[in-house]
């Protein structure tokens, strides 16, 4: 490899390790067209925003944070597990006849049972999948991994319930990114905040 090519291809690792946008494309960009997740689009998960938009949202806050506090994690794992932890393709609005229980202490299960019947997933995946709802799921979370996405996800929930919108930079200062592929623009000083 020459010289050249080497650099730029450094510098292309470098930008992708830097854009959760890009990461969350490049390692699952199977599940992303997925006739199953692209479904979570037509279910609210909190105010407006939808299933899908949500697992976005956490898979990118949980890229910010790893990043921010330079821990290290398994990245591949951390995106799928992420856009997986609510992939229980079902209205929590309406009840289930098949669910026993509140669905904040059984969806994990039903997450994790329709992910692992469309993929493969490994030790840390079933473990983000299973253990985000944590402390309602009373076993902990295991790896790092799953933490960063127990943790994102509530900040992501609290987000969306409260302002009504999709968790993104302008309403999260942790994730540095707009909606997929676009980075949000900062406030404007002279803008008058809204109540």
């Amino acid at each position: 490899m020459s010289e050249i090519s080497l650099k730029q291809e450094n510098l292309l690792n470098q930008n992708l390790k830097d854009d959760p946008d890009c990461l969350i494309q490049t390692h699952a960009a199977h599940i992303l067209q997925s006739e199953n997740f692209l479904r979570t689009e037509n279910f609210i998960q909190h105010g407006t925003t939808s299933c899908r938009m949500h697992c976005i949202s956490v898979a990118r806050c949980s890229l910010a944070i790893a990043a921010k506090l330079h821990l290290p994690h398994d990245t591949v794992s951390l995106v799928r597990g992420a856009l997986l932890h609510d992939f229980f393709l079902y209205d929590w609005h309406v009840k289930q006849p098949d669910m026993r229980g509140l669905h904040g202490y059984t969806h994990p299960k039903a997450a994790y049972a329709k992910a692992s019947a469309e993929f493969s997933l490994n030790r840390i995946e079933r473990d983000i999948i299973l253990r985000h709802m944590f402390p309602l799921t009373i076993v902990p979370p295991r790896s790092v991994e799953a933490w960063l996405v127990c943790l994102s996800d509530k900040i992501c929930s609290i987000l969306e319930i409260f302002r009504n919108r999709p968790a993104t930079a302008s309403s999260n200062p942790i994730m540095g990114y707009g909606a997929m592929g676009q980075p949000d623009k900062p406030p404007r000083s002279d803008a008058v905040p809204h109540p």
